[in-house]
């Protein structure tokens, strides 16, 4: 089989497992700006903010301290949950805001004991913001719980597929990489490479089947 059709194999697969994943129970981001039209501006203003420069708070806006929880999947090989709380912190250093945080970690999916204990010593403290995930289907029920009380404000974080069923009363915010996208990204960067490889390898005198190197821009 040609490189070039298994890399088209390979991002097609790619771009189907966020839609078998999700199912009937979860909406896509698209649909949820469908529905929600206002939430696609506040998106791109989001965006806007993470990316650009902070700027700080003025004086006596702040009157206490922001109590901020972490309740999530840290213990594992990826780094992706301390880096998220190291960026939070440089970031609200940067602005000047006062702040208390909390962090509690346990193994991803198979540790829910311990994250259920977590739990509790957190909202014990009565955090301003809770930082918690959707890692299994037993996060649902106490997501449920903390949304119908409204508070602490929950964060749902590693999650851009909200639930049908949360419709009517949604968690404060979610954040998160849409992989959806993220995989039409990658099918097309490897797609458009493809079609140069042709022209790549007459250049340096390759087969235009021999295998070549690739690199990320």
């Amino acid at each position: 089989m040609r490189f070039q059709n298994v890399i088209i194999i390979f991002t097609c697969i790619l771009t189907l497992i966020p839609l078998l994943a999700r199912g009937d129970e979860y909406m896509s981001v698209q649909e949820f700006s469908r529905i929600h039209p206002e939430q696609a501006m506040l998106t791109r203003q989001f965006t806007s903010l993470v990316r650009g420069k902070g700027y700080p708070i003025a004086q006596g806006v702040q009157k206490q301290a922001v109590r901020i929880a972490f309740v999530c999947p840290g213990k594992q090989i990826s780094d992706y949950w301390r880096r998220s709380i190291l960026s939070l912190r440089k970031r609200m250093d940067e602005i000047g805001i006062r702040y208390e945080l909390s962090e509690y970690f346990s193994k991803p999916a198979v540790d829910y004991r311990t994250q259920e204990r977590q739990m509790k010593i957190t909202l014990d403290e009565k955090p301003d913001y809770l930082v918690f995930t959707l890692d299994i289907r037993t996060h649902r029920r106490v997501i449920e719980r903390i949304i119908t009380k409204g508070r602490p404000r929950l964060i749902l974080q590693n999650i851009t597929t909200p639930l049908w069923a949360w419709e009517s009363k949604q968690p404060f915010l979610y954040v998160g990489f849409d992989h959806a996208r993220g995989t039409e990204l990658l099918a097309r960067y490897f797609l458009e490479q493809t079609r140069r490889c042709p022209a790549r390898n007459r250049k340096h005198g390759k087969n235009p089947g021999e295998r070549v190197g690739w690199r990320w821009p």
